[in-house]
């Protein structure tokens, strides 16, 4: 199991370091030219140009010019740039090794085994990431507003109060919005459709995920106005059991682990290279 998906990972690292190196198969070459950086491990030296950089960051840069302008721009694409060149030294670097061992996967490299993921690894990762495997809260909210205003509040309580006492005795919530309510959604009959949770004033929220399905609230005064809310359904919240998502979990462990041994093999060939940057 081992070695396939070492092979795998030093594959892919050879051929793609980036999405930035993909885009350089199909960039055109630019006339102007010069040397960005040298490159010099296991007796091989190995150059890096300026075309080969601009290359490798146009895709990026395309994108760039889309959404910045001036001294920005400019900043922008001389991260691009350096980003792009990073990427083409540690390519050589991968390519240099790959010809020291005469086109094999490096010993030093499959020594680097992926530990066993335990299972209490795996279950630790479910409990402190419970929100990654629960799926998303929401509400079908309806809501009547009256704002208090200055020039006759107590009238304004007493309209609220009123409404309430007419929905606590059966009037149909839509109805009384859109002859009282006061916000957007009036002519909908409060009407707020699927509201997730984090998408209210807190206040609101609180009460409103904490109402049962077809209840209405009491009066929530907030921000100078008067609320009354009212949840027609619910769905979502639910966390997938253990059972079902340790699989996944494990890969994903794997994959972390597996990336950063990568990262590590090429910091030490990085470490005893010679690159010189221009």
């Amino acid at each position: 199991m081992v070695r396939p998906l070492l092979v795998i990972l030093f594959t892919a690292a050879l051929l793609s370091l980036s999405s930035l190196c993909r885009g350089a198969l199909a960039a055109d070459p630019e006339v102007i030219n010069g040397i960005a950086a040298v490159v010099k491990s296991n007796d091989t030296t190995d150059v890096i140009t300026y075309s080969e950089v601009r290359d490798v960051s146009a895709p990026k840069e395309k994108l760039l010019r889309e959404q910045f302008r001036g001294e920005e721009l400019l900043t922008k694409i001389k991260e691009a740039r350096a980003a792009a060149l990073k990427d083409l030294i540690d390519r050589q670097l991968i390519i240099q090794a790959f010809k020291k061992e005469g086109f094999q996967i490096p010993d030093h490299f499959l020594d680097q085994r992926i530990q066993d993921i335990s299972p209490n690894r795996i279950q630790d990762y479910y409990r402190k990431h419970a929100s990654e495997f629960t799926s998303k809260e929401q509400i079908k909210l309806r809501m009547i507003m009256i704002p208090v205003g200055t020039s006759d509040p107590a009238g304004q309580k007493a309209m609220a109060e009123e409404i309430l006492g007419k929905l606590v005795n059966g009037a149909e919530f839509e109805r009384m919005a859109q002859i009282y309510s006061e916000d957007s959604t009036r002519d909908l009959g409060g009407d707020w459709g699927w509201v997730d949770r984090g998408t209210l004033a807190a206040p609101l929220e609180k009460v409103a995920f904490n109402l049962r399905t077809g209840k209405v609230s009491n009066i929530i005064q907030l921000a100078g106005n008067y609320y009354i809310l009212k949840v027609e359904d619910k769905r979502g919240g639910v966390t997938r059991p253990f059972a079902e998502v340790r699989d996944e979990i494990e890969k994903k462990l794997v994959a972390e682990e597996a990336q950063a041994k990568q990262e590590r093999w090429l910091a030490s060939l990085r470490q005893k290279a010679y690159i010189k940057m221009y």
